[in-house]
């Protein structure tokens, strides 16, 4: 029936006659055509991109772990020996190290909607140095005065939103330009942005789609 379908949409097409258009304007209809597959293709690379970076955040997982870039890492440490130093502490001191699959205490509280970087403990560095609390130049007022901690990742994407903002703190900016100003991996923009709305630094006001950009507020 589905392909039976498909063939009536086909035979309703108008059929093109392209025999009197000039060389000029066969040129300017490919050029039309190759601009909007593109246009396309890139929408819905976006969308699946927001899609996986979602179920990533959904399961307490990096897009690093979907894509098993993660399990090819621990085969070439797997000669490592003794414990690693814990990088997440729970609300009753259990301890994490980052590695593998979110532990038992922490996934209830993934599907609350909190993110591992709220579990992260003050002043540990993350092995490799890609995560870390730091304090002081991280600390960031929060609109009922406390101060919020932040991940270093998400301190480079809200430095880069504010550098971007207009004078109403709207910042208009496509997830790869960001992504490019905050120098963090594209798959994992999405999780950080999600994680600062949540701590009530940004409000996105507009998704970004394949002809236009997102549009931030800064809080």
């Amino acid at each position: 029936m589905a392909k039976k379908a498909q063939a009536v949409a086909k035979s309703e097409l108008p059929i093109l006659d392209f025999s009197n258009y000039s060389l000029r304007e066969l040129l300017d209809t490919k050029k039309d055509i190759e601009n909007e597959i593109q246009s396309r293709q890139a929408k819905e690379i976006e969308d699946l991109r927001a899609k996986v970076a979602e179920t990533a955040q959904a399961f307490g997982i990096s897009i690093e772990e979907v894509m098993g870039i993660a399990r090819s890492a621990r085969r070439a440490t797997r000669h490592a020996r003794g414990r690693q130093p814990a990088r997440y502490r729970g609300p009753n001191g259990e301890e994490w190290s980052g590695r593998g699959p979110a532990p038992r205490w922490m996934k209830p509280f993934l599907e609350q909607g909190k993110t591992k970087e709220d579990f992260l403990i003050r002043d540990a560095e993350a092995p490799g140095g890609h995560e870390r609390y730091i304090g002081s130049r991280e600390e960031i007022a929060k609109p009922n005065g406390t101060a919020g901690i932040l991940s270093a990742r998400q301190s480079v994407v809200l430095e880069a939103l504010r550098a971007k903002m207009d004078a109403g703190r709207l910042a208009e900016v496509r997830a790869a330009a960001l992504a490019g100003a905050a120098n963090i991996p594209l798959g994992s923009l999405h999780s950080v942005l999600v994680s600062l709305e949540k701590k009530h630094l940004i409000e996105i006001t507009r998704q970004g789609t394949a002809k236009a950009p997102a549009v931030y507020r800064v809080l």
